[in-house]
């Protein structure tokens, strides 16, 4: 038996995963030296491969549940777990294993994933690994051979601020997409205007991130990172706009997305609105 606050730690349940596989391998002789091998940096999955441990469908079923029961018990530390599991545990154990422990861990998100975007599980492992918690992206991007994920909180955070106007008003620098409601900013009307409704321009915007981020990316980057989605004439004829923007961040995906150029677009800046052309 272990203390509370031992056992809460993901680092025991790593631990304790890695040593139920391999009961002893590669200088690992109990749940402790285990541990210890993970916070020393020394992964416990490079002795199960040394020892030639290959997980089955009852190692499988083992990990799952005790996924579950840590999970259920500590749900603010999945994250974390998740993270821990991937980098240590996850190269060395079966795609179908990956997958159900992902889905235990994140709300039955990462088949939701495969499902829809096509993904397999090392695309799901490239999110995990930075540490996305796979049940808040709502989008996986494909680039080159990596995924570029977009967040719930996210897009919504960028849906209030670029479209309707409601979040950070007043903040230098922000501009609004273009719409039939234009907004109003300390009592100051959004110059600017199209024929597209804000939930017209709310369904277009995953399609530009997707196209922007397929246009200048071939690897989901590191460091913060633009990439620009430019409009056509007849684009920016129907729009007002001629270039959108996201932002991509190493941790997160993309952050935010915005129209940074067009004849109607706008960027509030001493108080006023200032052409972005």
């Amino acid at each position: 038996m272990v203390g509370d606050e031992i056992a809460s730690s993901p680092y025991y349940m790593v631990g304790w995963i890695g040593f139920s596989c391999i009961p002893v391998a590669g200088g690992i002789a109990d749940i402790r030296d285990a541990v210890q091998a993970i916070i020393n940096g020394d992964a416990v999955g490079a002795a199960m491969n040394a020892a030639g441990a290959l997980p089955g469908p009852g190692d499988g079923v083992k990990v799952t549940g005790a996924v579950a029961c840590f999970t259920g018990k500590y749900p603010w530390k999945a994250k974390e777990l998740g993270v821990l599991l991937s980098k240590e545990i996850m190269p060395h154990l079966p795609d179908s294993i990956k997958i159900d422990v992902w889905n235990v861990l994140y709300d039955g998100a990462a088949s939701r994933l495969i499902k829809k975007y096509d993904l397999n599980a090392d695309d799901v492992s490239k999110l995990t690994t930075r540490g996305v918690d796979l049940s808040e992206v709502t989008v996986a991007v494909k680039v080159g051979d990596d995924v570029v994920p977009v967040l719930g909180t996210n897009l919504e955070h960028a849906i209030g601020r670029h479209v309707d106007g409601t979040e950070n008003v007043g903040r230098p620098g922000t501009t609004i997409f273009p719409t039939s409601e234009p907004v109003t900013s300390y009592g100051i009307p959004y110059p600017g205007s199209s024929s597209k409704t804000p939930e017209q321009i709310k369904e277009k915007l995953i399609p530009w991130i997707e196209d922007a981020l397929k246009a200048d990316l071939t690897e989901w980057p590191k460091q913060r990172t633009t990439v620009k989605r430019h409009f056509s004439q007849s684009e920016i004829d129907e729009y007002g706009i001629s270039e959108v923007k996201a932002i991509v961040y190493g941790d997160v995906g993309v952050e935010t997305v915005f129209a940074s150029k067009g004849p109607q677009v706008f960027r509030w800046y001493k108080d006023c609105w200032n052409p972005a052309v």
